[in-house]
């Protein structure tokens, strides 16, 4: 069956003039409606279609500018939100398939290659230098620190050890811990918190580890009343939780067994995982993956709940909490982000929202609502008028931009008292504070000046007769059209600057300005 599907694409053109940063956004929206049964999907894909080398990712990360940096089997790939740029062996790379990448906040990256190692890679000069992994056992755990760094866990024999490679000095990493495992204790690192976190249920184990424990990093006991995992390899340890080749467990502060939930009813022999704001993501490459949310409630995602495959390698959080899964066929599925609350304001449009001192102020239709930020209410304190078309604050005063003109509003508790109104011959697309008066924008009359229940002063000097938004900016203010570009006005000096096609804008539709 096929689904309704919104193909949004963004593209940004940026242009500075003065000390201004513009970006026009341009929407093409492709709609393909189908009148039978809807769906909605979570993820947003970004696949060959998009421009992505292959389908076959193995594993992502953001770096400090906000590039995404993709492994694949046809090399490195990075995305800028428009383009992909690719580094494979044809350019310098020792390999084509990239098992992993870690961005190190200093504009290099650590990279996984098939067959061929461990490597630092610097993108802007095209340095790689190979770590020494080739001296160690194969690597365990691998992660990055805050700062960048890469910690890499491994085996030798009965001994477990820890390194930290800085991208400084690649040769010479630091070591985090060694442990000869005479005591049967799991230990495990979580390079965020540099904390080894240790795992037993034998009370004399925990104090002879305690002991003598010689790492960089302290240890996290997690002592348990019992055995639980005879036969089991562990994968995450933490606090509370552990998780194994087949189960997750949630233990209480004294090792009791709260909570054991089956992963994988199709086997499993690993399970990765990835620890986010939100949660715990549990993945084994072939059988799709869990989430278990601050609860620790679980649920399960494959190629039936719209995965677009059941095959996960690698899922990474981004900075601004978004989700990346790297699949095996289907590409990159991005999860989208969604509200964590929604608020019903009657069917009415919401016109305004803007954030002042600790709340948020939302106009839907006429009605003004109010909602505490670490609120889950959403309170309606009263009504702008039947033609309010946008919503100001400044202090505690609410303005009102109509078709009749700018109303004025004083917070009571619950509710909203009007305490002025300016009568206007257009209607009012925004509303900003210049020094000691108001700077209206309007649908056909241009700019209007006015002051607090005083009538307005109209500007027919002004370029622009139909203003969209105004925005204030330093030493003045934009004006943004769907029609004529953007008008910048210094306010000092009474100069205008227009940027429009006729001086290199790609479009006269103007949407924002930062």
């Amino acid at each position: 069956m096929r689904i309704f599907r919104l193909l949004l694409q963004q593209i940004f053109t940026k242009y500075v003039v003065k000390g201004i940063v513009i970006f026009i956004l341009v929407n093409l929206v492709c709609v393909e409606t189908i009148f039978s049964q809807q769906s909605y999907s979570i993820y947003q894909s970004l696949t060959t279609s998009n421009g992505l080398p292959s389908n076959y990712v193995f594993a992502s990360g953001e770096d400090e500018n906000g590039f995404l940096w993709v492994g694949t089997d046809k090399g490195l790939c990075r995305y800028d939100g428009f383009r992909w740029k690719i580094w494979d062996k044809d350019n310098g790379l020792p390999g084509n398939y990239i098992n992993s990448v870690f961005p190190d906040k200093r504009g290099g990256l650590w990279l996984g290659i098939s067959e061929k190692g461990y490597f630092h890679f610097q993108p802007a000069t095209g340095v790689l230098q190979r770590l020494p992994f080739s001296q160690l056992p194969k690597a365990s755990s691998i992660q990055t620190d805050n700062a960048g760094n890469l910690y890499a866990e491994f085996y030798e024999g009965n001994v477990h050890f820890a390194h930290l490679f800085h991208p400084t000095s690649v040769k010479i990493p630091d070591l985090i811990f060694s442990w000869k495992s005479s005591v049967p204790v799991v230990l495990s690192g979580n390079a965020k918190t540099k904390l080894i976190h240790c795992l037993s249920a034998n009370a004399k184990d925990i104090q002879q580890i305690k002991t003598s424990w010689k790492g960089t990093w302290p240890l996290r006991i997690l002592q348990l009343a019992k055995p639980y995992f005879k036969g089991q390899s562990i994968y995450y340890v933490s606090d509370s939780v552990v998780v194994s080749s087949t189960d997750h467990f949630l233990f209480s502060s004294n090792g009791a067994l709260l909570k054991r939930q089956p992963l994988f009813p199709k086997g499993n022999s690993y399970a990765y995982t990835c620890i986010t704001d939100s949660g715990l993501y549990v993945f084994n490459i072939k059988t799709g993956y869990y989430f278990f949310d601050r609860q620790n409630n679980k649920t399960f995602y494959d190629k039936s709940s719209g995965l677009g495959t059941d095959y996960v390698n690698h899922i990474y959080q981004t900075s601004d909490g978004g989700i990346i899964i790297s699949t095996l066929g289907a590409g990159l599925q991005l999860i989208k982000k969604r509200y964590r609350k929604t608020y019903f304001t009657d069917n009415n449009p919401v016109k305004t929202i803007i954030p002042s001192n600790g709340k948020w102020y939302v106009l839907a239709g006429n009605k003004v609502y109010k909602k505490a930020i670490a609120s889950n209410s959403l309170l309606q304190i009263g009504e702008a008028g039947k033609s309010a078309l946008n919503l100001s604050i400044w202090g505690d005063t609410l303005i009102a931009g109509s078709l009749r003109g700018i109303f004025f509003y004083k917070e009571k508790v619950a509710s909203i008292k009007q305490i002025g109104f300016v009568e206007l011959t257009a209607g009012i697309s925004s509303i900003i504070r210049q020094d000691n008066h108001f700077l209206a924008g309007t649908y056909g009359s241009g700019l209007l000046q006015f002051q607090f229940n005083k009538n307005e002063k109209h500007d027919k000097s002004y370029p622009l007769r139909i203003i969209e938004k105004l925005v204030p900016i330093t030493d003045g203010f934009a004006a943004l059209s769907y029609e004529d570009g953007v008008l910048l006005t210094n306010t000092r000096n009474g100069q205008h600057v227009q940027l429009s096609q006729k001086n290199g804008l790609h479009s006269n539709s103007v949407y924002s300005i930062y």
